[in-house]
């Protein structure tokens, strides 16, 4: 990988925590965004009965047929992936040469601008103000799409990890402009089962790639899976560059057990938006700056220096030092370039509880 490319994310260091002697299952983990609720018991029975004695459908078909029924379109339109990750890597590859120029919707997830840079794309990134909370500025979005008429714009809706939305309304100023423009609207909807209903995006064009996470949505990391929905020819070209048997016997039988027990899913998101209300008014009242939020994680921000320079260190990596010491992990949030904030995913509410306490007991490291 160049020197230049981030590979930044949450989840555990797993060689670390052996040197460490540590188990992974004792780490609270708060770093990634994950559905925290159990797993369903049919889904895991799905996982026991699939056969691990033959190759997987590599057309991924039965769960194409499922998730389009789902999404309301047909199973030409869906394009299951090894995770959203892979999806993102498949439509750069796919539609992005040493011409192209691509815009990003920044502070965003590294692999869209990885990839970008990977295609020897220009890159045109647009950083949300601060002071505005990190909302992105839709008519300045709308202005470069007009004015250099990218191949791709990549925009994370909810966005990490920031939390912020972009509605339906300004989603649709936004494709009208795309398709004049010619510009692919990539969305990723990793997120997008812990929004409320009422704000969402759903109209679908030849000029919008969406990209979902079943991994995030039902809690099942450890079978990477989600999807691409969009325009069929579309998803042919991007199909191609797809390596074969890329989707697990267990993981697409898992995916369909998942599109099954909708209701219990539902429940689970809900009472996750409640919860992640409960644990950031909570942070409030210790007088921390928590940003609003339209998904199942939040940004904090952690003192009130206006800058950190080059020979400081961020108050989230000495947090971060501090609460690994009780077995806590959370998103630093330096490698979007915020030293100073955290993003908290939301857990159970027990672990909640347990970080709220230790980050009042480390307050003494910004005050």
């Amino acid at each position: 990988m160049s020197k230049h490319m981030k590979k930044a994310h949450g989840g555990l260091d797993y060689p670390r925590l052996k040197e460490q002697g540590l188990n992974p299952d004792e780490i609270i983990d708060f770093s990634v965004s994950i559905n925290p609720f159990p797993v369903h018991e049919s889904i895991i029975n799905a996982v026991r009965n699939c056969s691990l004695t033959r190759y997987p459908d590599s057309s991924a078909f039965e769960l194409r047929e499922a998730i389009a029924r789902h999404e309301k379109c047909t199973a030409e339109e869906i394009l299951v992936v090894n995770g959203t990750s892979q999806g993102i890597n498949l439509i750069g590859e796919a539609l992005l040469d040493s011409r192209s120029t691509v815009l990003i919707a920044a502070p965003a997830y590294s692999q869209y601008k990885n990839i970008s840079q990977l295609k020897r794309a220009e890159i045109i990134e647009l950083q949300s103000d601060v002071s505005q909370d990190f909302n992105p500025d839709i008519k300045v979005i709308i202005r470069i799409i007009k004015e250099k008429k990218p191949q791709i714009f990549w925009v994370c809706n909810p966005n990490n990890p920031t939390g912020t939305y972009i509605r339906k309304e300004k989603m649709e100023e936004i494709e009208k402009v795309a398709i004049t423009a010619g510009t692919i609207v990539v969305i990723d909807e990793a997120y997008v089962a812990f929004t409320n209903k009422d704000l969402r995006f759903n109209q679908n064009s030849s000029s919008i790639l969406r990209l979902n996470s079943m991994t995030k949505d039902y809690g099942i990391p450890g079978l990477r899976l989600g999807y691409i929905h969009g325009d069929k020819e579309l998803l042919k070209t991007i199909s191609d560059y797809q390596p074969e048997w890329s989707i697990s016997e267990p993981a697409q039988k898992a995916g369909i057990a998942c599109l099954e027990e909708q209701e219990y899913y539902a429940g689970t998101w809900s009472a996750i938006r409640k919860e992640c209300e409960r644990i950031r008014n909570k942070l409030s009242r210790l007088g921390l700056k928590v940003l609003e939020t339209e998904s199942n994680f939040f940004m904090v921000r952690l003192g009130n220096r206006e800058s950190v320079s080059e020979n400081e260190t961020g108050y989230a990596s000495l947090l971060q030092k501090a609460l690994e010491k009780k077995n806590m992990q959370i998103r630093d949030c330096s490698s979007f370039g915020y030293p100073d904030y955290i993003r908290i995913g939301v857990h159970s509410r027990e672990n909640n509880d347990k970080l709220i306490k230790a980050i009042d007991e480390e307050r003494h490291i910004w005050e």
